[in-house]
């Protein structure tokens, strides 16, 4: 399908826009819904783990000890009663790892095992100086690593109401390296929506005052028709280099029988391939309209039957 469009001022007058050859929609549309339902709230999730706060605090007394876990959306508590600690000590804690639960700077959180202790709750600032409250009947211990251990101790043996806190950590560059690392595919997923449901329809072709240019929703690209080949092809082999490929939409730098070309296409079965300074595929709904237009632009046209 063309359309003429009036003689404007610039330096490229559009002559005739051509449609790309219509492809169904419902695989694209599922496949684009799917990939936003199941990647996005991943996505959101896995950067909220990393920037919602990460507090620990800690209350002593005559019940026992309360361990508080804010996360800024949520708040978690966990008490051990006087009845259930048999001793609690100030400890060095030895060479350990995580068995489950949460290590980021600053916030060690969950199931630990160290040398010589075995299982262990913690809940502090990974810090290696810490409390250790051994319980009755119970094979976990729990670590804590409140900021002033003696003051904790003491509250802790007279039964007193106080609130304690870890020892903020500063953080380092690793930590903010990574804390930026995760909102990084944010945006990307923010514009599969846009791919997936709004690209495909703005795809256009027009050609006139000496160019083709493709029209995408995220800009315009032009190439230049006069001294240039264009035929009919069906392409062999084609696989993506950069940029998008899903069923209704291909755009970016693809190698088509071996050939670096840029595609601007609703399918990579067969379409017209423009060889000039660059080499550019398109799939114009009306290919012979298409390929007369880009003769009377200056384009060496074969319009014989389609090349494998």
């Amino acid at each position: 399908m063309s359309a003429e469009v009036p003689v404007g001022h610039g330096s490229f007058v559009l002559e005739q826009q051509f449609l790309p050859a219509p492809q169904p929609a419902k695989s694209r549309i599922l496949l684009g819904t799917l990939l936003i339902v199941f990647t996005l709230p991943a996505a959101v999730i896995g950067a909220a783990a990393v920037w919602l706060p990460h507090r620990v605090a800690y209350r002593t007394g005559p019940q026992g000890v309360t361990v508080v876990l804010d996360r800024g959306v949520w708040v978690r508590e966990r008490h051990f009663s006087r009845e259930q600690v048999a001793g609690i000590e100030a400890v060095e804690l030895p060479p350990g790892s995580k068995r489950v639960g949460t290590n980021l700077p600053g916030y060690c959180v969950g199931t630990f095992v160290y040398r010589g202790l075995g299982s262990v709750w913690q809940a502090g600032n990974c810090s290696r100086s810490a409390v250790l409250l051994r319980q009755h009947g119970e094979p976990e211990r729990v670590v804590l690593t409140p900021q002033d251990r003696a003051e904790f101790l003491a509250a802790w043996a007279e039964g007193q109401s106080a609130s304690f806190h870890p020892k903020a950590v500063p953080a380092d560059g690793v930590w903010l390296g990574l804390k930026l690392l995760v909102l990084l595919p944010l945006p990307a997923l923010l514009v599969l929506p846009l791919l997936f449901l709004v690209a495909p329809a703005k795809l256009r072709y027009a050609v006139g005052g000496g160019w083709l240019e493709v029209r995408t929703v995220f800009g315009r690209r032009r190439v230049a028709v006069a001294g240039a080949t264009a035929r009919p092809i069906r392409p062999g082999r084609c696989f993506k280099v950069m940029g998008s490929a899903f069923p209704g939409y291909y755009t970016g730098s693809f190698r088509l029988d071996g050939v670096a070309t840029k595609v601007y296409a609703t399918s990579l079965r067969e379409g017209v391939l423009v060889a000039g300074q660059q080499r550019v595929f398109v799939t114009p709904a009306d290919g012979a309209s298409f390929l007369a237009a880009l003769s009377e632009q200056g384009a060496s046209v074969d319009k014989g039957e389609l090349s494998v």
